[in-house]
Order: structure tokens, then C-alpha cells, then sequence
């Protein structure tokens, strides 16, 4: 099993991406966030905020969507390591 920063590591971003998504992980792995909230975190743009969501839901499987909440919700997975 490999957790969180080993998998983004192992993925084959470029270092600016692995280090955007390894400061999400890390910032807001205990929370429910959005898009808005990586915009905060990582002073960037929307556009590159969603792009990092789309990384971390799609290519990565970290994250899940969170239903109740609104729309736009993500939480990461619960526990500490994924297979």
C-alpha cells in the first residue's frame, strides 16, 4: 500500500504540478473542500484549481465528491493509505 505522496510522486507530474498536489494533500486532507478553497490555499487561478481536482479525482482516485453538501464538495479518501 502507498499512501497519499507516494502515489502523486510515482504518478510523472511535472514538479510544479507533484508540488501543488502534494500542498493540497496536505492542507486540506481532513476537510471538505472546493475549488474555492485550493484557489486559497495555492493562490492560483479557478481554471488551475479544477485542473488540479481533475488530477487528484480522476487520474489519481484520492478524492471522492461529497453529496449533501452542495455542489463541488470533495473530501479525500479516509483512510491513511490506498492500494
Amino acid at each position: 500500500m502507498k499512501d497519499f505522496a507516494a502515489i502523486i510522486i510515482d504518478y510523472g507530474y511535472s514538479r510544479n504540478v507533484e508540488s501543488a498536489l502534494l500542498r493540497i494533500t496536505e492542507g486540506l486532507r481532513d476537510s471538505v473542500f472546493s475549488n474555492s478553497d485550493i484557489v486559497r490555499l495555492l493562490g492560483c487561478s479557478p481554471n488551475t484549481a479544477t485542473g488540479y481536482l481533475k488530477r487528484l479525482r480522476d487520474d489519481l482516485g484520492l478524492i471522492k465528491p461529497v453529496k449533501g453538501l452542495g455542489s463541488g464538495r470533495f473530501a479525500f479518501e479516509k483512510r491513511n493509505e490506498v492500494a
